[in-house]
């Protein structure tokens, strides 16, 4: 979904599926495209199949990390004495000898089959356990009636003892299809933002959530940090308000676990009151929030406004935890049912008591994958159920070296409880988010994160297509590198559907002028390109050249250039 590669950035994320690659694959011959092999074309629909470039930024990303992790441990130890990438499940020459004998071996890392259905997986020579991943929290050891579905690279560990095994023991692994190894699960980046990120407040507020009120405002909440870096200690939950996404204040602390709390202190103990991720929702004429009891119960529970104001004051509904794991989520359906999600994606209804009338259910893409593992949520959109999650995600550098997000991952259905679509990326460091209508009909995304800041709540605009697939509503149109004369231009009207931005790289923090008017502050960035969006009221339209100037130059090593997005 990036829009154009100029340094080529390619991920790697947890359970996405690769449709229509044909390149060359491991294992036994006779390989197919996956493609070739989807057939309903319900399954083809669901597995919202990528583009050629989505796809050879995959086959590239395949080419570095290919083979599985091989770790080898001493008997009855945690830690391993070797841990290197094998190209090859079973090479044995690699394994210390000290540990022939009494040691174990365990290969980790994600499979990919070329043809759907049972793939008949065998670990020949040595007794192994497989265990097949759905996800962080969904794991199944391997027996022959799991179907794969072409494309997904699903987790994969195989471990066995080296109690009668010696270095020309012959172990091979064989499967129906044919197969790649990869140590992470590849992928391509999501939406991208004309300009980077700024945070809406300076407050450390994770897991951000953005209700569209009843009446006339917005409002934000999240989990509310009171000391830095204490995540045992985010005892207060508030509310902030703001008529515009923009101005926002704090109508103060509407709970309090230390204060207000009665069972929900003796879960934990030990003086902590880690509430995390509340959320608010407006249903049956008033207020609730949803929040979790963090370490020592990792639960969630329900709160209701007393009086029918946001403000509150807010009473226990729940007594006992309502779901058994963090990141409650509630979703209001277009008929009235009222659900809540949660975990990995599990939901179940709940009655007009806000009470659940039923076990919760587990909510898949069509590979049985999960879509993330914490932080769901579901909008409905034009008849499309848009199921989103977080996950941390490794990504690959084009040098080999790698750094991880926190990442907002989604899947599409056109039915509530699925399947859902194979799962898509949807923002890098998005991580655990809420899509939002605002009142003017714009779509948005909640994130705590960007490559600028941490840990402080913003938003990001997108735009759901027919199929679901969620991209930037803004496309590059033009994009000029400044050069030495520090001089651009602009020919035409300032268009107010589109943003100008000026994508800059400089060695430390610099003021930036367009026209003799300061346009941003630029932070420093190293070896990185940073975008800002700039004031079109600063820029010439006349087709006259606009002049370009920085607070410092001198051994700044500025690059920069000048970009249009409609």
């Amino acid at each position: 979904m990036y829009k154009k590669i100029i340094i080529l950035i390619i991920s790697v994320i947890i359970l996405v599926a690769v449709t229509g690659c044909d390149s060359p694959v491991t294992g036994p011959s006779a390989t197919k495209s996956p493609n070739q092999t989807q057939s309903p074309s319900q399954k083809e629909n669901l597995q919202m199949n990528y583009t050629q470039q989505e796809i050879d930024l995959l086959n590239a990303y395949q080419e570095k990390q290919a083979g599985l992790v091989l770790s080898a441990y001493v008997a009855n130890s945690s830690t391993a004495t070797l841990t290197q990438t094998s190209d090859k499940i079973g090479d044995l020459s690699i394994i210390p000898d000290n540990l022939f004998g009494s040691g174990t071996v365990k290969y980790e890392g994600f499979i990919s089959f070329a043809e759907s259905g049972r793939q008949d997986i065998r670990v020949n020579g040595v007794d192994a356990v497989i265990t097949i991943a759905y996800g962080e929290l969904r794991h199944q050891t391997y027996d022959d009636s799991i179907e794969f579905l072409a494309g997904t690279y699903y987790g994969i560990i195989i471990e066995f003892s080296l109690k009668n095994v010696t270095k020309d023991t012959a172990i091979t692994f064989s499967s129906k299809s044919a197969y790649r190894l990869s140590q992470t699960r590849p992928t391509f980046t999501g939406v991208v933002n004309p300009s980077d990120v700024t945070p809406l407040i300076d407050e450390h507020l994770r897991d951000a959530f953005i209700l569209n009120g009843p009446d006339e405002y917005y409002y934000l909440i999240g989990t509310y940090l009171v000391k830095s870096d204490d995540w045992n200690h985010t005892n207060e939950i508030h509310i902030y308000r703001s008529p515009d996404l923009q101005e926002w204040t704090d109508l103060g602390c509407v709970w309090s676990m230390e204060k207000d709390g009665t069972w929900q202190n003796e879960l934990v103990g030990n003086g902590n009151h880690p509430v995390w991720a509340p959320e608010l929702i407006y249903v049956n004429n008033t207020y609730y929030i949803i929040y979790s009891i963090g370490w020592g119960a990792m639960s969630s529970q329900m709160l209701r406004s007393t009086t029918g104001k946001v403000e509150g004051p807010y009473e226990d509904i729940s007594g006992k935890p309502m779901l058994d794991y963090i990141d409650g989520s509630i979703f209001c359906d277009n008929d009235g049912k009222v659900y809540a999600v949660y975990s990995d994606g599990r939901i179940a209804l709940l009655d007009k008591d806000m009470k659940l009338t039923e076990e919760p259910k587990k909510l898949s893409c069509l590979s049985g994958m999960s879509v993330g593992f914490e932080g769901c949520s579901i909008l409905n959109y034009n008849g499309k159920y848009i199921l989103t999650s977080a996950t941390y995600n490794t990504h690959l550098n084009e040098d080999g070296t790698t750094y991880t997000t926190y990442d907002c991952m989604y899947a599409v259905s056109d039915n509530l409880y699925g399947p859902y679509s194979e799962r898509r990326l949807m923002l890098q460091y998005g991580g655990h988010n809420n899509l939002f209508v605002a009142k003017d009909g714009k779509i948005y995304s909640t994130s705590f994160y960007g490559r600028t800041f941490s840990e402080r709540p913003a938003i990001v605009e997108i735009k759901i297509h027919d199929n679901g697939i969620i991209t930037s509503p803004y496309e590059l149109k033009n994009s000029s590198h400044i050069e030495e004369d520090k001089k651009f231009t602009l020919s035409g009207s300032v268009d107010s559907n589109s943003k100008y931005i000026i994508k800059i790289k400089n060695k430390a923090a610099i003021t930036v002028y367009i026209n003799g008017q300061i346009a941003f502050e630029a932070r420093s960035s190293a070896n990185k390109y940073y975008s800002y969006e700039i004031d079109p009221s600063l820029i010439k339209t006349d087709g006259s050249a606009n002049e370009i100037s920085y607070s410092k130059e001198r051994r700044m090593e500025i690059d920069a250039f000048f970009e249009v997005w409609s």
